[in-house]
């Protein structure tokens, strides 16, 4: 009758109501579960990054074709690291970690200001990068036109500093002429920095070089970066000096290993560590 009707829609809507109840605190404690196998707190991409998850990531072309952007000595026209993107080495680190203190620009020396490039810096970087004698130990793709320079530019536009995961092209000026630039690369955990630079010849042999890649790598120990390497050619005498005086250490040396312009160079890495 109705009443046991009644009675039968009661008895299952306790027994959904149970099984809810069930299936809610099995899902609680797997989440329980997976939260305690993290050693530390996950902190969502789009916070430890600093900047929306939506922004593209560079275009492999470009991450391949300009990073870092080669070392410059300030004593001699022929000089520069590797611009050779290498992969982050993880070794047990968490894979979450944001900069202690971000790396704020511009950065500012004695005599020079270093800031993120803009494409009204195109014209100029495309002219010192497209000199044969600029791009000898450098391994961009010649010649580099006022294409290259803005695509370039452009690839970093949605960046305001080192960030974590990609590279970020740093113009250097003195007294508002772009003299030369730096590049940064971050590691994804953001505690590996590779770096570069270049210095246009009419500014070398003037200490540019030095002085700019000092307050970088000052900027990003500060950050909490604990190494920071470069690559170099080791034909590259001048460079070298820059790198061992600034207190780099010869890391690995490999021949014939990179290819460069359609020839397989050797090639070195100096690695240097915020703990000395």
């Amino acid at each position: 009758g109705k009443n046991s009707r009644i009675s039968w829609v009661s008895w299952a809507a306790r027994l959904l109501f149970g099984a809810r109840i069930s299936v809610g605190f099995w899902v609680f404690s797997i989440v329980q579960a997976i939260v305690a196998l993290f050693p530390e707190p996950v902190m969502p991409r789009s916070v430890w990054n600093r900047r929306p998850a939506s922004i593209p990531a560079l275009s492999s072309a470009i991450a391949l074709g300009w990073s870092p952007d080669g070392w410059k000595s300030d004593t001699t026209w022929n000089s520069g690291t590797r611009r050779v993107y290498r992969p982050a080495r993880h070794r047990g680190e968490r894979l979450f970690v944001m900069l202690n203190v971000p790396m704020d620009l511009p950065l500012q020396t004695d005599r020079l200001v270093l800031r993120i490039m803009r494409d009204e810096d195109a014209p100029v970087l495309a002219a010192y990068r497209n000199d044969p004698d600029v791009a000898r130990f450098q391994d961009w793709d010649m010649p580099f036109g006022l294409h290259d320079a803005r695509l370039l530019i452009a690839a970093q536009s949605m960046l305001d500093g080192p960030t974590p995961g990609h590279w970020v092209q740093l113009a250097v000026e003195h007294e508002g002429v772009v003299v030369g630039d730096v590049a940064v690369h971050l590691d994804p955990d953001g505690r590996e920095a590779m770096i570069g630079y270049t210095v246009t010849p009419e500014w070398q042999g003037r200490g540019i070089a030095t002085e700019a890649v000092t307050a970088t790598i000052r900027a990003l120990f500060a950050s909490g970066v604990q190494r920071i390497t470069a690559g170099v050619d080791p034909a590259n005498e001048a460079s070298i000096r820059l790198l061992t005086r600034l207190g780099f250490a010869l890391v690995s040396q490999t021949e014939r290993s990179l290819l460069v312009r359609g020839e397989w160079v050797d090639d070195a890495t100096y690695e240097l560590n915020a703990s000395g």
